[in-house]
């Protein structure tokens, strides 16, 4: 296969992983020798991916699941090092694929699911208080406070990144959102989230 084709399946393979693990992981350039011994510089990572390999996973054949599982790599990845809205982001795309840009429809599914996910989210109380100072709904406040400030810089609901208030603000809600977009994945497709198998628990 291509080199492309390569590193997608490489990613493909790295985001059912991190969806096993609720982890991070990246796949970064590099390269296979050289005709000329050269020092290779080596990452001292505090946190990996997989400490052995156990690993009796495919790749999932639906291609609404890896794109879904893709998103949640991404957000786990921006949450890691800090990126609160590309984080909100990229977990609210992950419900995002199946209800497209009806946001009504998002926001019901939302506030229907809330409760579920609320004993296991984590960063809820902080959450809580920065969505109750809105007056809004979770739905709402999750679509307009969080995908649609940091999507669009919306007038009406103005996100700086830069500000301490605003990136605690985001990084409480991209937990909940993650949350939102794990229980997506598991309520719609029946992923497992264990290396031994493909077969949920």
């Amino acid at each position: 296969i291509s080199a492309d084709d390569a590193r997608s399946l490489m990613n493909r393979m790295l985001s059912v992983m991190s969806w096993c693990d609720d982890q991070p992981a990246s796949l970064h350039e590099g390269w296979s020798g050289s005709p000329v011994p050269v020092a290779m510089l080596q990452q001292n990572l505090a946190l990996m991916t997989a400490h052995e390999w156990n690993f009796y996973r495919k790749s999932p054949d639906d291609e609404v699941l890896k794109r879904c599982l893709a998103f949640y790599r991404d957000g786990l990845n921006a949450f890691s090092v800090g990126l609160g809205s590309h984080a909100v982001l990229s977990f609210y795309s992950v419900i995002e694929t199946k209800f497209g840009q009806d946001k009504q429809a998002v926001i019901r599914w939302i506030n229907s699911v809330f409760e579920s996910i609320q004993s296991i989210a984590c960063s809820v109380e902080a959450y809580e208080t920065d969505r109750q100072t809105t007056g809004l709904g979770h739905g709402l406040y999750i679509y307009k406070w969080c995908r649609v400030a940091t999507a669009h810089a919306a007038l009406d609901a103005p996100s700086d990144p830069d500000g301490a208030e605003e990136a605690r603000r985001l990084l409480n809600a991209a937990r909940v959102i993650q949350r939102l977009a794990r229980h997506h994945i598991k309520q719609e497709f029946a992923f497992s989230d264990t290396y031994l198998t493909d077969n949920p628990r």
